[in-house]
């Protein structure tokens, strides 16, 4: 089947089901708020003139209003040989190929694990989203962190400049109270003279 026809439009489904567009487009959203990666893979979403455009997987609307799929099509169409059981009684049983079958088989399991496969990697793929998000959401409060740091480190180097001025010593040291006192500058005027060699 073509990727194309596989996907219906809103009216489209609506006209396979018999249901009126509303209610298709109210399944879609229905099944968007569940976040379900499994089915979230199935609708194609675009942005459209008035809102968005939505696209469904024929299959999911043939799983959710209990339609006959393709596949069923196509077992209702296989001819039917007559087989007799241990009784005697014949019954109708749809000719298949065993090839056949194990293709389909294989082919239906392989969608199943690719499905499985997708919605993990559309859970990983959001996780890392988030984790990307957290880390640089960390990465800007770290920075502001350490500009607060420097700031804090330098409004206490401030404060300790105004607290080593405040406790410098309010009593005159040796050297000012030589310099304070009356009688050594006498002194020392005297005997600057005397020690004066006179020639």
């Amino acid at each position: 089947m073509d990727k194309n026809n596989d996907f219906l439009t809103i009216k489209q489904a609506a006209e396979l089901t018999n249901k009126s567009t509303i209610t298709i487009r109210r399944l879609i959203k229905l099944l968007l708020t569940q976040n379900n990666p499994e089915v979230i893979h199935l609708i194609k979403q675009k942005q459209g003139r008035g809102g968005f455009i939505y696209k469904v997987k024929q299959d999911l609307i043939r799983q959710k209003y209990n339609l006959p799929t393709q596949k069923d099509k196509q077992k209702e169409n296989l001819p039917t040989q007559k087989i007799e059981d241990d009784k005697g009684t014949q019954k109708q049983k749809p000719e298949t190929s065993s090839k056949a079958n194990v293709n389909t088989e294989v082919l239906e399991a392989k969608t199943e694990i690719i499905n499985i496969l997708k919605g993990e990697l559309y859970k990983k793929d959001h996780q890392m989203k988030t984790k990307d998000w957290q880390i640089g959401s960390l990465g800007k409060k770290i920075d502001n962190l350490i500009e607060r740091n420097r700031e804090t480190n330098i409004l206490i180097k401030g404060l300790q400049d105004k607290v080593f001025m405040l406790e410098a010593p309010k009593n005159p040291g040796p050297k000012d109270e030589i310099k304070n006192n009356p009688k050594t500058k006498k002194r020392g005027a005297l005997s600057k003279l005397l020690n004066k060699k006179i020639f």
